[in-house]
Parts: C-alpha cells; structure tokens; sequence
C-alpha cells in the first residue's frame, strides 16, 4: 500500500489529486509503522529487545524524515518532484519492511 501510494504520488497530473494521494500515503506509513511495532512487541523475548528494537525503528524513521529537507535543498531542482518524491519515501518504506524480514518466523509471511 504506502509503495502504491508513492508511484501514484509521483504519476498524478494536478494538485487535487497530489493532496488526496498524499494524503493516503501518510495513512499507509502510519500503518506501517503501527503493524511493525505490533509484530515486534508480539515476538519480543524481554523488554528490553523489544524497546531496543523500537528505538532503532524510531531513528530509522526520523532520519528518514530528515533525509526530506536535505534532499530536497541539493536535489530538488536537478530531478523534479516526481523521482523527488521517490527518493524521499524510501528510507521511510525500506527499514520496517527489513526489519519484519529479519525478525518474523516465516510463518507470519
């Protein structure tokens, strides 16, 4: 879903449909963030793995959040919003997605 919403993002042809797209693309991330928090504090062994880990999910996500601006301040104008837009989302997709590989049995795939 939030790497649906992320083409779409980046393919629409005006801002109404940017702003609705957008819109679904911060729902989809919020999902994200929530369904990996719930597997981790499911398969957790201690509380302290468990706040580890979601430490580590806080900082990928506020760096990912960071890497926004100064990517936009240097990139910006070279690539046009679209791939922009790209650019910007996927640290914010990648480090759940690895971290849900890593650490679910595959028997929650």
């Amino acid at each position: 879903l939030a790497i649906g919403t992320t083409i779409s993002s980046a393919l629409i042809p005006n801002f109404a449909s940017l702003l609705v797209s957008r819109a679904f693309q911060g729902i989809a991330i919020a999902i994200n963030l929530a369904t990996v928090g719930v597997y981790m504090s499911e398969l957790s062994r201690s509380q302290e793995f468990y706040v580890l880990s979601m430490t580590i999910i806080s900082i990928a996500y506020s760096l990912g959040g960071g890497w926004g601006g100064v990517l936009g301040y240097f990139v910006l104008e070279k690539v046009g919003w679209r791939i922009f837009i790209v650019l910007v989302l996927l640290p914010i997709y990648l480090p759940p997605m690895v971290i849900m590989h890593l650490f679910l049995p595959e028997t929650y795939f």
